[in-house]
């Protein structure tokens, strides 16, 4: 087996980083038992589900959907947008951990060849 190449290396811990501060952040969030009546609490949940969005999709799209890889990359770097910019107005507790997913994920797509999708 040969050893990975730095590219494979960063691909790996931005695709674990980003998932594993997504789930931490749901967990953080589901331990707050925040309010929704705030606009903190809303921006946060909508920020999670733009993020949680954004890893789920291209499961379930491999070989499925007949959209072509570009739409598909468009639409998940403007749900990560929507996921940073609200991220900024979201609960301070969960903030790090949402940007952190975002913005990682973010670069995991850009490395990501459109010929492979």
């Amino acid at each position: 087996m040969s050893p990975l190449s730095p590219p494979d290396v960063i691909f790996l811990v931005l695709g674990c980083s980003g998932i594993f501060s997504l789930i931490l952040a749901w967990v953080r969030f589901a331990g707050m038992s925040p309010s929704f009546t705030s606009k903190q609490g809303v921006c946060t949940l909508i920020g999670l589900l733009a993020n949680s969005t954004v890893v789920v999709f291209p499961v379930i799209y491999i070989g499925r959907y007949p959209f072509s890889p570009g739409f598909l990359i468009v639409g998940l770097l403007a749900f990560s947008t929507l996921s940073i910019v609200v991220s900024f107005f979201g609960l301070k507790e969960v903030r790090p951990m949402l940007m952190i997913g975002a913005v990682s994920i973010v670069v995991l797509l850009l490395m990501i060849p459109i010929s492979i999708l």
